[in-house]
């Protein structure tokens, strides 16, 4: 796809911050801090005030708290590793009322990567690296003479994301954890059922109680992590591992089903990679702080851990393969390396189901079913499952195992199922 570059030149105002919705001039809010300043501890902005910088993004004030991380065992579309635990935030921050659009990318870097071009310069710029997006923190700090913006910890990210909720998502809990229309979610963001196949303007959505749009859906949204597992004890200021495989990001997407678009879903990606679904807000400090180094690409030093799943079935539903695909979708293959520290632990032999939806003849839906079963016996032969062990089978249209008339059916017939005998 032909992509333009536009460049767009903007005023750079003399001062960090104006202000935002208090309706005070920037002059007469900065005089309020300095007075403040001089007469001792500064007092600590309040929950929910906002501050526009120098090329018009707006952070609302975040306060610091305890909250509860993850999710609980009866939560519809909930992961195994979504282990419920406390978590304190020690210092408040200010956190982006939007996703960072594309015309503000335009502004500090002077292109614009994004596939929905044509969706506008409020819609937000997505097909980002991780990298992509640390280049562009470091050009804002330098544009505005400060060290205070970074990507939000996965642990601040989801402490802002529920603004104080417990449910699933913000304003209650989901309805439907595939791609079924859900009201609570259509509400909120934008998502399978709901985006016409693309991205859409930020903040036409509801907010959250903390003044946040689109926490739920519209794109994916990197944090400053490295994946991690979930500890069984109470922490504070929680932060990922100093190196690993895969970055976390959070908030679900215009293309995901609702249970992907939960408060507590975690999803890990590769840092180095883009899609039209991946995007990114920002946090930014109240004060100064050191600048952060940026992780060099390195492999992990990480020590092994426990696999998260221990079965004798594995069902890889819904995001394992794309529509018409037999490829294993990237965010999946942490999933399927999991599945094979398992099965190496066990002599049984294994037999791999593959399932399609209705994409075209009932040859085409055969063999597309029998072609994402052979996909994940290779990636199980390469990584050392003695291929002798491993019997693949194909549910096409011949014989789909769901009902391939429904969209549910559909959505459960894109997966593939494992199962040791």
């Amino acid at each position: 796809m032909k992509k333009n570059i536009f460049i767009v030149i903007a005023p750079i105002l003399s001062m960090l911050f104006i202000a935002g919705c208090s309706g005070k001039t920037s002059e007469l809010y900065m005089a309020d801090k300095a007075a403040s300043i001089n007469q001792g501890t500064p007092s600590p902005p309040e929950k929910g005030e906002t501050l526009t910088n120098s090329i018009g993004i707006n952070f609302a004030y975040i306060p610091s708290g305890t909250f509860t991380m993850g999710s609980p065992t009866d939560e519809l579309g909930r992961n195994l590793d979504e282990i419920q635990h406390e978590v304190t935030i020690t210092k408040g921050f200010y956190m982006q009322t939007t996703e960072v659009t594309q015309g503000q990318w335009k502004v500090v870097m002077g292109n614009n990567p994004s596939y929905f071009l044509n969706c506008g310069d409020d819609c937000p710029v997505e097909n980002v690296s991780w990298y992509d997006v640390q280049e562009f923190i470091r050009r804002l700090n330098n544009l505005d003479g400060t060290k205070k913006y970074r990507l939000p910890s996965e642990a601040e990210w989801e402490y802002a994301c529920r603004a104080g909720s417990k449910t699933s998502l913000a304003n209650g809990n989901i309805k439907e954890g595939n791609c079924c229309y859900d009201s609570n979610l259509d509400a909120m963001g934008w998502y399978v059922s709901n985006s016409d196949g693309g991205t859409h303007p930020v903040a036409r959505k509801k907010p959250n109680d903390w003044g946040l749009y689109d926490m739920h859906g519209n794109v994916w949204e990197w944090c400053q992590d490295w994946e991690r597992k979930y500890p069984f004890i109470n922490v504070t200021d929680a932060t990922g591992p100093q190196r690993g495989w895969f970055k976390i990001r959070r908030g679900g997407g215009w293309n995901e089903y609702p249970r992907f678009c939960r408060s507590a879903y975690r999803s890990r990606f590769n840092p180095d990679e883009v899609d039209s679904h991946i995007g990114f807000r920002l946090v930014m400090n109240p004060v100064e702080v050191s600048p952060e180094t940026i992780e060099p690409k390195s492999e992990p030093t990480i020590e092994s851990e426990a696999p998260v799943v221990e079965a004798e079935n594995f069902t890889l539903q819904d995001v394992t393969f794309d529509f018409d695909s037999s490829k294993i979708r990237n965010q999946m293959l942490p999933v399927v390396e999991d599945i094979v520290a398992v099965l190496k632990k066990s002599s049984k032999n294994i037999i791999i189901e593959g399932n399609t939806c209705d994409m075209g003849s009932n040859i085409y839906n055969q063999r597309l079913s029998e072609r994402r079963a052979a996909s994940v016996k290779t990636f199980f032969v390469n990584k050392g499952i003695d291929s002798s062990r491993i019997e693949i089978v194909g549910y096409g249209e011949t014989m789909p195992k769901f009902d391939n008339s429904t969209q549910k059916g559909r959505s459960l017939n894109r997966r593939v199922e494992i199962h040791l005998k």
